[in-house]
């Protein structure tokens, strides 16, 4: 009788580990993807961030250099806008940021800028990753559990 409960043993614990592997193949497919996606996302913020603030410096260098040429074009403005290319800062006539932004420029931070746009996603993917493990691992526990 105990040569019988020991084999069934074996089996319930050989069907753990199946889905102990399983789980491990199943969850490493929404953290690969989502880890990708989340690369690719924040590289993109990171460059958007970085496109800005060099922006922001060339329209600050431009208002230091003729501050009466900028002061007339903010009086002289129909928007908010100054666009870039008045300043000598874009080849493109469409690049524009707001008077209100163009002053002393911080220091552009690239670990914060990129951890920021990195947290939240990853948070995101990590918690899929080990809800599929869990779910596959539950699974392997009901069904090793039948075998007994």
């Amino acid at each position: 009788m105990l040569a019988n409960w020991g084999e069934r043993m074996a089996s319930s614990r050989r069907i753990s580990h199946g889905f102990h592997r399983l789980a491990i193949l199943l969850a490493s497919i929404p953290l690969l993807i989502g880890g990708t996606i989340v690369i690719l996302e924040s590289y993109d913020a990171l460059t958007s961030a970085s496109r800005k603030h060099q922006a922001l410096e060339c329209a600050y260098s431009a208002k230091q250099k003729d501050p009466d040429q900028f002061r007339r074009w903010y009086f002289e403005a129909t928007t908010v806008t100054a666009f870039l290319k008045q300043l000598g800062c874009s080849n493109t006539g469409d690049d524009a940021v707001t008077f209100d932004e163009i002053g002393e420029v911080p220091h552009f931070d690239w670990f914060r800028t990129l951890s920021g746009a990195m947290l939240s996603k990853m948070g995101i993917t990590l918690a899929v990753t080990l809800a599929v493990y869990v779910i596959v691992r539950a699974l392997g526990w009901v069904i090793g559990g039948f075998v007994n």
